[in-house]
């Protein structure tokens, strides 16, 4: 099966409106992160004389040089030579308009995460799935569905599989180890036939998130 093939088959696009990543989150969210196009902050920041003054700090080759940093250059270079852009690359296309990160807490009290990103279009979600799945070809993926939107379960792992759970609304993209958030996220989203259901209220009408 082709990756592209794999791909249009499990992530399922919605075409009837724009919507935004933080509509997605509902109103019980315990704490609710929201940046707004961060691809464009992060360019005006290294444009910026902060950055500049960064570089010329005699600590900057040091902080270069530490081990956290030379990790992170490395698994830039492998990703790059994998797919054709840096890491850092696909992480800011795919969330180039928008990223949320939504925590809630289960009934148990443990934290549960939700991320939420919106990219420039629906072209540049499927590529980075698409490269995802070059970095991970031993991963394998099942399209399920819910209130007749698909969604997709990414297993990987040898004998304690961990799963991760995403769903794509165009130029949204969700992403969760939790499938009851992945599912929240389409009734949120109104997805599928669940339009004759009752919608949740959404975290974006709380008078918290009005302040």
């Amino acid at each position: 099966v082709s990756v592209a093939g794999l791909l249009g088959a499990t992530a399922s696009i919605a075409e009837d409106g724009p919507v935004r990543a933080v509509d997605l989150v509902g109103p019980e969210a315990a704490l609710v992160c929201e940046v707004r196009r961060p691809k464009e902050a992060w360019d005006d920041f290294r444009r910026g004389e902060l950055f500049r003054r960064l570089e010329q700090n005699v600590l900057y080759p040091r902080i270069r040089q530490s081990e956290p940093l030379r990790q992170w250059f490395e698994m830039e270079r492998g990703v790059r030579e994998a797919t054709g852009a840096a890491l850092s690359t696909h992480l800011l296309d795919l969330c180039s308009q928008e990223a949320v990160l939504a925590v809630y807490f289960s009934q148990a009290n443990h934290p549960e995460g939700v991320l939420l990103t919106r990219a420039d279009d629906a072209a540049t979600v499927q590529r980075v799935l698409q490269s995802w799945q070059r970095l991970e070809p031993k991963a394998s993926t099942q399209t399920l569905t819910h209130r007749g939107q698909s969604y997709v379960r990414r297993t990987h792992g040898g004998g304690r599989k961990s799963h991760l759970y995403y769903v794509t609304f165009g130029d949204v993209f969700a992403l969760s180890d939790q499938e009851a958030r992945i599912r929240e996220v389409i009734d949120l989203r109104g997805g599928g036939d669940s339009a004759a259901a009752e919608q949740p209220r959404r975290f974006r009408e709380t008078a918290v998130y009005e302040r």
